[in-house]
């Protein structure tokens, strides 16, 4: 069986949009002392969640390329976990269409492969730009 489908990039790897900027957006909402990325933070975090990433892209990773190498990494290194989760069995292929990419994160994840490993792996592709 084939992993290589849109349902699965759309649940798993793609957590706030394209480049899974959710955590970054998280990150400038809690973590950060600039006032201007906190203010961002608060401006991206309601789009971000139903994955619409255009106003974290254009508001800081185009005016900051420091944070464009990140972004850049992720596209690659976050398929290729959830590619190797599948692989291993470690979650249940997923198996329903679902074209809705903008419903939230763990909803999305839960439609289209309901196990709680699908979840585990969900969290741990959130948390792994973060390290």
């Amino acid at each position: 069986m084939h992993i290589f489908t849109s349902e699965l990039i759309y649940s798993f790897p793609w957590t706030g949009g394209v480049g899974c900027t959710l955590p970054l957006v998280l990150l400038m909402l809690f973590a950060c002392k600039s006032r201007r990325m906190k203010a961002l933070g608060k401006a991206c975090i309601a789009p971000s969640i139903f994955n619409i990433n255009e106003p974290v892209i254009f508001g800081t990773v185009v005016w900051n390329p420091y944070l464009m190498i990140p972004l850049w990494i992720n596209g690659l290194v976050l398929p290729l976990i959830t590619a190797f989760w599948f692989k291993a069995g470690l979650s249940p292929i997923p198996h329903s269409l679902m074209q809705m990419w903008y419903i939230p994160f763990p909803f999305v994840t839960w439609i289209v492969s309901p196990a709680i490993s699908s979840i585990i792996l969900l969290v741990i592709l959130c948390f792994e730009p973060c390290i």
